[in-house]
């Protein structure tokens, strides 16, 4: 009943004003009884949340699989973190989330639940690969706790617990939970690809040759990544273009086209959502486009490279996101020099360049074809 006065208390708007003074009333009772709730801002609105008490007595107690389960999802809703957690914090509850949810035995679930279950597990951990990623790229000689295995081992169970989950028996209520699922886990899947660390030395993955443009990291301010473009005459100390970024530089993701004059790189600012960065040669000079998943505030999306088409002109993204109450998700052949889309379908195989340039391991990675 907790649960469902705080579901009802977030979905109340102004201007349903009867209907939000009755549920600060109901509140202020439950209040009076013990009953505990937490109330953050999110999206403009204010998300309303139960503390979680008797969720905690269900799993200290003797309880059927689907009452450990009913309670173990109730108790790490994604909604319900704090925004003011600092970074430290935020993995921490999500480790506590990974335990909560590792406590239920899947397998004797109903189909619906199970599936909910994996949904939930997936999230969970794509977060704590970003976080193990982002601790060990500060400065990795000081980081105590999760080593770059942690980091990779946390993606992979993220994109195990995600391909688990069965198409056939997921409602169309949970198909909105699922896509916001699979973005969160795309977002943070290069972490499942291992990568030489050393600052410095990581290159382009198709450049075979160190006289074609990739790409070295090196250390900016504190906390900070400087992405240097170089090739065989332009080394670091005259990149042919350089960028510093707060974000997460998956460094294994770059790579250049077979004309030399176009590269992609992947780097995730945030938890939930990943840019593409494409280094591009105009005339003599380089130059650097972010594209972002969706033209909205920051919520949960990525935007991938997808392939090249031959030429040195064009490129093949995929983009999916969440944010300002909307959900898009795009698959486009778009040019290299303004990154606006030519051709533009929300499935890739209506759009005949993906059938024929779309990169082997994009396909055989990315979950943003499902």
């Amino acid at each position: 009943m907790a649960d469902r006065l705080a579901a009802r208390a977030s979905l109340a708007t102004p201007s349903t004003s009867g209907t939000q003074s009755a549920v600060a009333a109901q509140l202020e009772v439950a209040a009076r009884y013990g009953v505990r709730f937490a109330s953050y801002e999110s999206d403009g609105r204010m998300q309303v949340c139960y503390e979680g008490e008797a969720f905690r007595r269900v799993l200290a107690m003797a309880s059927s699989p689907e009452q450990r389960a009913r309670a173990a999802l109730a108790l790490t809703r994604l909604e319900c973190a704090d925004p003011a957690l600092r970074p430290t914090e935020r993995a921490q509850l999500d480790q506590w989330r990974a335990e909560v949810l590792e406590r239920v035995e899947v397998n004797t679930l109903p189909g619906f639940v199970k599936n909910r279950m994996l949904m939930r597990r997936a999230s969970v951990w794509s977060g704590l690969a970003y976080q193990f990623a982002r601790a060990n790229s500060v400065r990795p000689e000081l980081v105590e706790g999760p080593s770059r295995t942690a980091t990779q081992s946390a993606a992979e169970r993220a994109l195990t617990d995600l391909a688990s989950v069965s198409r056939a028996e997921l409602p169309d209520e949970d198909q909105a939970a699922y896509n916001d699922a699979a973005m969160r886990v795309n977002a943070s899947r290069w972490a499942a690809v291992p990568v030489a660390m050393n600052t410095g030395t990581s290159t382009s993955a198709n450049t075979t040759s160190t006289k074609a443009p990739h790409i070295v990291t090196t250390a900016g301010q504190p906390g900070e990544t400087c992405v240097q473009l170089i090739d065989g005459q332009n080394r670091a100390a005259n990149p042919l273009a350089q960028r510093c970024t707060y974000g997460l530089v998956w460094a294994q993701s770059a790579s250049a086209n077979r004309e030399g004059n176009a590269l992609a790189l992947a780097v995730q600012p945030m938890q939930t959502w990943r840019e593409l960065w494409l280094f591009r040669k105009v005339g003599n000079e380089w130059t650097i486009s972010v594209l972002p998943p969706a033209s909205t505030t920051p919520d949960t999306g990525y935007a991938e490279f997808a392939g090249w088409v031959p030429g040195g002109k064009q490129m093949l993204i995929a983009r999916e996101a969440r944010g300002e109450g909307k959900y898009q998700r795009s698959f486009a052949l778009a040019n290299i020099d303004t990154l606006n889309a030519e051709r533009q379908s929300s499935d890739p195989a209506s759009l005949g360049a993906f059938q024929r340039w779309q990169d082997p391991a994009w396909k055989r990675n990315s979950v943003s074809v499902r």
